[in-house]
């Protein structure tokens, strides 16, 4: 027996409107666009507008890369050393969660490690990746000191039915943005979410 699914347009053009009118949208389609595929999600949410997308893998921000050149590609997941390079000439973002990661990718990449768009996550109480406060400052004189260019800095609700875990991981992310502040670090925007907290 084969099984259908539908996707339905409509619904898909509500739901962006309605997140849209609650916080600015990084549209999430990994794995394929969760199993949807990304050849069918992907028109629909560039044709409502939406320039910002995240992905797990880079031959996955390669495929939108193919599909669309104005668009704005997070990897959110590792980035292979042997991929950066291409990242950053295809302007494909990547996630640093370390310093060991973030040493590698200067060690590969040398001078050219300005030209890479990072995004910087903190560990704010999910306690699977991510720097931790502690490190702000060191890693704030990393930035200087090798031009690095922050698209972001960023965090990931845990559990956002906990609203009192929750409440705690927003105020740890606020005393890391006023440690960036405090020590002058540039960065193009900041973010914390997880999908069900939108309803929180």
């Amino acid at each position: 027996m084969l099984n259908c699914v539908k996707i339905n347009r409509e619904n898909i053009v509500k739901n962006v409107k309605r997140i849209r009118n609650m916080t600015p949208l990084i549209c999430v389609v990994k794995d394929d666009a969760y199993g949807l595929g990304i050849e069918n999600i992907l028109p629909i949410l560039y044709d409502e507008g939406e320039r910002y997308y995240a992905v797990a893998f880079f031959e996955e921000a390669a495929e939108i890369r193919e599909m669309y050149k104005d668009v704005n590609i997070i990897i959110i997941n590792y980035t292979e050393e042997e991929r950066l390079r291409e990242a950053a000439e295809d302007k494909i973002e990547v996630s640093v969660f370390s310093m060991l990661q973030l040493h590698r990718y200067i060690e590969v990449l040398g001078d050219e490690i300005s030209e890479l768009g990072i995004h910087i996550k903190f560990n704010t109480g999910m306690n699977r990746l991510g720097f931790d406060i502690e490190e702000t400052e060191e890693l704030g004189s990393i930035i200087k000191k090798y031009k690095l260019h922050i698209k972001s800095v960023f965090s990931h609700i845990s559990n956002s039915e906990n609203i009192e875990n929750t409440e705690k991981q927003l105020e740890k992310f606020r005393d890391i943005i006023n440690l960036l502040e405090k020590h002058k670090i540039n960065y193009g925007f900041r973010h914390i979410s997880a999908s069900p907290a939108l309803f929180q």
